[in-house]
Order: C-alpha cells, then structure tokens, then sequence
C-alpha cells in the first residue's frame, strides 16, 4: 500500500505539470544537508524520516533510462541460464 501511495502521488504531481522524485533512506540522521532538511519541515529529533518528495517545476525536461527485455533481464532458477523456455 505504502509503494501504491507513492506511484499515485508521482501520477498526479506529474499530471498536474509538475515534476518529483521519491527520496528514500535517513534523512533525519548526522550529514548537514539531513540537519537542514530536518529543520526546513521542523522535525523533532526524536523522529526518523525515510522518505520524502519535494515537488516543483523541472528545469529541463528529463529522458527515460533505456532497459533490456525481461528475457535479457531475468533467468530461471540461475544466473546465466540461457534456457529462453521458461518464459
């Protein structure tokens, strides 16, 4: 639920002319940026957070990674296996 709360939120930031990027790991804990960040949203200490998503406008217009196929990408039981029947 936690992961479909996100996409929604990218899907709608963006349908809406904006642009975002989930942030995700400590960001409350020791680095300077994670101090200022902590008291930009002015959250106590005694709190962690893992995660956020700053929205605003893009600077530029961003390009989609290019992927493999899902055959060049997964394998059955074992890395390597070039048996292409299982899919």
């Amino acid at each position: 639920m936690y992961t479909k709360t996100i996409q929604y939120m990218l899907i709608a930031i963006t349908a809406l002319g904006y642009a975002s990027c989930w942030i995700e790991g400590n960001i409350t804990e020791n680095t300077e940026t994670q101090k200022q960040i902590a008291k930009l949203l002015n959250i106590p200490p005694e709190y962690t957070v893992v995660g956020f998503l700053p929205i605003g406008v893009a600077e530029k217009e961003g390009k989609r990674p290019s992927y493999k196929s899902f055959s060049e990408r997964a394998w059955y039981n074992i890395y390597g296996n070039d048996n292409e029947d299982f899919i």
